[in-house]
């Protein structure tokens, strides 16, 4: 029996704990006092007894009420510098004088991630910042001798090694000098394997620039060129055969690109270069009784004529060809003429180029050696590869009776590289104006001879 009620009991005992329990883990959870209000230190009640152990301790004790309180000392704040006092901070300036006093080249030493080496690639990196600035690039010792040699002044080398610098004919004065690791340079190079060296220049104009004394009357122009390694071949055939002038449109890729100038191998000093030119002022590089010749190199599409085909009738044909063209599309020339000033849309720039392309096929084709090129000035017009020429060159072609002279090829080949064309055709010219020269020599001599 005592056992039973003392179960009952413990029985009773248990359900009101549970009970509790459940009440209490219902209640709401209440705050505590330091989520509501920020704890703020108290005055001390016994701050004399702790008065001799402040003043012996060092720095002020907060707790205690003066009547002068002390703050504490802190680091002063470090204020962000602005762009521009970045810039005047990181301009290192080293001395102009290529040797020390003892020899020694006077170069500033850079490290990998120093921020002057960025700012002066940088500047030079795009055609917007070249253009701005005013400077160009150029990599490796030849190219530096060679803008050297043109009559240009570097303002800044960047080598890793001393004897590089030590190989280019550098003036006493008048050049800063820095050293980098070539791990740096070679980030920042355009080339696969970088020569460890580069020229930082004033860009010059190349079209004050005088042409040589035994230049050819040759001009030549080019027309959507926008591959940089044609471009820089280009350059550096119209610079070996002699031309008179050399012409670049809107389209074309940068000369002053870093793959252009490795391509053209110094050609940029040493002809006059007329850089992104429009149409319209064509008319001041065009002589009216130049010669007007396309370097085709293509044979697709090609009907050749006689050399001595009648030219108005070649002319009527043309320009009924262009009228119904014209008529045909609702993107006539008016139009395109009149909305010149805004830029052109995809579909814009498709039609012109599929019409240009109709509109070719109608200029006449001769061989490239089936020509006089002696009798007056020459221009040749050259195209790019991928997107032919523009529907101005096209006219410009019709309304000076232009033909495209083409080279004959075999084993299945159905194109040149534009620049190998140009090469051929240019290199056709010189060899008859030599050879013009070589039987007026002849022929003097023979009437000295009579005489």
């Amino acid at each position: 029996m005592t056992m039973l009620l003392n179960g009952i009991r413990m029985t009773i005992k248990c359900l009101q704990s549970s009970n509790q329990r459940m009440t209490v883990s219902y209640l709401p959870r209440v705050q505590n006092y330091s989520d509501w209000f920020h704890r703020q230190p108290k005055r001390i009640v016994n701050e004399e007894e702790l008065l001799d152990y402040a003043e012996a301790a060092d720095g002020p004790n907060e707790f205690l009420e003066s009547d002068k309180k002390i703050k504490p000392t802190r680091a002063p704040l470090k204020v962000r510098p602005n762009k521009r006092q970045i810039k005047k901070k990181l301009k290192v300036t080293p001395s102009d004088t290529k040797f020390k006093e003892d020899g020694s080249l006077n170069f500033v030493e850079l490290t990998e991630t120093d921020r002057t080496l960025t700012m002066l690639m940088m500047s030079v990196r795009s055609r917007k910042t070249r253009d701005r600035n005013s400077k160009i690039i150029l990599e490796g010792a030849r190219m530096i001798n060679d803008a050297i040699d043109a009559g240009l002044t570097p303002e800044i080398i960047l080598f890793s090694r001393n004897p590089d610098v030590e190989k280019l004919s550098l003036p006493q004065s008048g050049v800063k000098l820095f050293k980098a690791p070539y791990r740096a340079i070679q980030t920042w190079s355009t080339l696969v394997t970088s020569p460890g060296l580069m020229g930082f220049f004033v860009m010059p104009d190349t079209e004050k620039r005088e042409p040589a004394p035994d230049a050819l009357p040759v001009t030549i122009v080019c027309d959507n060129v926008r591959d940089p390694g044609n471009l820089g071949s280009i350059l550096r055939a119209a610079a070996a055969v002699g031309c008179k002038k050399f012409v670049t449109l809107k389209g074309c890729v940068d000369i002053w690109d870093p793959k252009v100038l490795k391509s053209a191998a110094g050609a940029h000093f040493r002809m006059p270069i007329f850089a992104s030119q429009v149409w319209d002022n064509m008319t001041k590089f065009v002589d009216p009784d130049a010669n007007i010749y396309v370097a085709d190199h293509s044979i697709e599409d090609t009907a050749p004529v006689d050399e001595l085909a009648d030219h108005e009738v070649v002319e009527a044909q043309f320009n009924a060809d262009i009228e119904s063209a014209l008529e045909d599309n609702e993107d006539s020339l008016e139009v395109e003429e009149e909305n010149k000033k805004k830029k052109k849309t995809y579909q814009q720039v498709k039609h012109e180029t599929e019409l240009a392309k109709e509109l070719k096929k109608n200029i006449p084709v001769i061989p490239y050696y089936a020509t006089d090129y002696t009798k007056d000035e020459i221009v040749i017009i050259v195209g790019g590869e991928t997107e032919g020429l523009s529907l101005e060159a096209v006219k410009l072609i019709n309304d000076k009776f232009g033909v495209r002279v083409n080279i004959p090829m075999t084993n299945g080949v159905d194109s040149l590289n534009s620049s190998m064309a140009l090469g051929i055709i240019a290199f056709e010219i010189r060899r008859q104006f030599a050879l013009r020269a070589a039987k007026k020599n002849f022929k003097d001599s023979e009437e000295k001879n009579d005489k």
